[in-house]
């Protein structure tokens, strides 16, 4: 079991620093002693802030922002990052999408100019936008033969129907082709504005510099320093989230879907249970990845994901009944995806799918005192690692505050996952983990899968 030692914890209790600037932007820093860094922007914009005529859009702005701004072409961007080594990248989710650079702390000021200039002065020019198109149909090509992908945002589009987490995050090849300047710029100048944006910066950067660098950036001023976990951070993403229902709904997940795709092009069958999961405040959510842990991962191609096999996972690889099992947990503002991908031999796939909904099913029950605990020092020390990466803290506090308006210190975390007990596991069975709350997705070869309806009945 680990211990950690108080000096220890509190070694890892780097205090997040963050400054409200006058025009609404958060400036967010943890020092890290070292020479590397990250620094970039997160923005509550994605795929379920779009409609039916622009979805994608989030996604081709992200593309299209990295081809040059009024300051800088694409070109003397390429030439200034290749000169400092610096790694300039980014990413789109349903409800977020974030801009980073991983650099030499010493760099870091350049870094803070690229991130605000490509999100505050983008030329979007037409020959940028076209070469783009171009360069996503055959990303959305490429996406549709990865299967995990795929069979992700089927499930995504049959349990919230209707609703804004039912969009791709790439959006149909038809508003891909037809995208316009006007629908970039229009969706730019409703998303990407202060206060739905954190500027956060993790390595050997002072505070006061950051703030500065981004306040020239934007040319705004500080309104002031500010508690990141006060009352006013919590208040600020409520109301947010409030404005938000409003216009984007409130989604919920839906059990008892059973979504089939045929695909002959894979040999294999895959399959995705998923029952709702945590949003990203909810205090069941150590629980969680607590079971997420206790499940493990595996692949055929590259064996144990984390290095370990768990004991839930052995009797499925002793006896080849699966190629590869991923757990996920998925949280989002108001409900959240947890479940398990599975792949396998389309002559194995009906008895490993049943005797997965079985044992899932049964997992919250199943677990004893010794195996609780043993996960919990897993988790823990999965954690200790990531906090090793600037890009993964930069990440980790740039989402919860962009989310819920605050991050959560390890010190807490800790705390909470030494107060999960067998009691609180039991509880989230007992209110996620019912029969009629699952839904399925199947993709490839599906004719041996069995119907949800039949794994219920079983």
């Amino acid at each position: 079991m680990l211990r950690l030692g108080h000096r220890f914890l509190h070694s890892l209790h780097i205090p997040l620093r963050m400054t409200r600037l006058s025009n609404g932007l958060k400036v967010v820093s943890q020092f890290r002693a070292g020479e590397s860094a990250t620094v970039g922007m997160s923005v509550r914009a994605g795929s379920r802030y779009e409609n039916d005529m622009n979805n994608g859009v989030a996604h081709f702005l992200e593309h299209t922002v990295f081809k040059g701004s009024e300051k800088r072409s694409e070109r003397v961007l390429e030439k200034e990052a290749e000169s400092m080594g610096a790694q300039l990248n980014a990413f789109t989710s349903r409800d977020m999408t974030a801009y980073f650079v991983r650099l030499m702390g010493k760099d870091a000021a350049w870094g803070v100019d690229v991130v605000t200039d490509i999100l505050s002065k983008p030329l979007l020019s037409k020959t940028a936008l076209d070469r783009e198109r171009n360069v996503i149909l055959a990303e959305a090509t490429e996406v549709d033969h990865q299967y995990r992908e795929v069979i992700f945002d089927v499930l995504h589009e049959n349990v919230f129907s209707g609703e804004s987490l039912a969009r791709t995050v790439l959006g149909p090849a038809s508003n891909i082709q037809s995208m316009t300047r006007e629908q970039i710029r229009e969706y730019l100048n409703k998303y990407y504005i202060p206060r739905r944006m954190v500027f956060g910066a993790c390595g050997p950067i002072a505070h006061e510099k950051l703030v500065d660098w981004v306040a020239e950036s934007f040319g705004t001023s500080v309104a002031g320093e500010i508690n990141v976990g006060s009352e006013e951070t919590t208040i600020d993403a409520h109301r947010l989230l409030k404005e938000e229902e409003e216009t984007t709904g409130i989604c919920h997940f839906r059990g008892g879907i059973d979504a089939r795709v045929a695909r002959p092009d894979t040999p294999f069958a895959h399959v995705l249970l998923a029952v709702e999961g945590p949003t990203h405040s909810s205090p069941d959510f150590v629980v969680f990845e607590i079971l997420r842990t206790l499940i493990g991962s595996y692949d055929t191609q590259g064996g144990s994901m984390d290095g370990i096999m768990s004991p839930f996972l052995r009797p499925y690889v002793a006896d080849g009944l699966a190629d590869g099992i991923l757990p996920f947990v998925v949280p989002y503002r108001e409900t959240g995806v947890f479940g398990l991908y599975l792949y396998g031999n389309p002559s194995s796939v009906r008895e490993m799918v049943s005797k997965m909904y079985k044992d899932w099913m049964g997992l919250c029950l199943s677990i004893t005192e010794d195996e609780l605990q043993r996960v919990k020092s897993r988790v823990k020390s999965m954690y200790l690692l990531s906090l090793e990466d600037t890009m993964l803290t930069w990440e980790s506090f740039g989402r919860q505050i962009t989310t819920i308006g605050r991050s959560v210190p390890p010190h807490e975390w800790f705390a909470r996952l030494d107060a999960v007990d067998l009691e609180h596991v039991q509880s989230v069975a007992d209110r996620y983990f019912h029969p009629d709350r699952m839904s399925m997705a199947v993709m490839g070869q599906i004719a041996n899968v069995p119907s949800l309806q039949e794994l219920v009945k079983s």
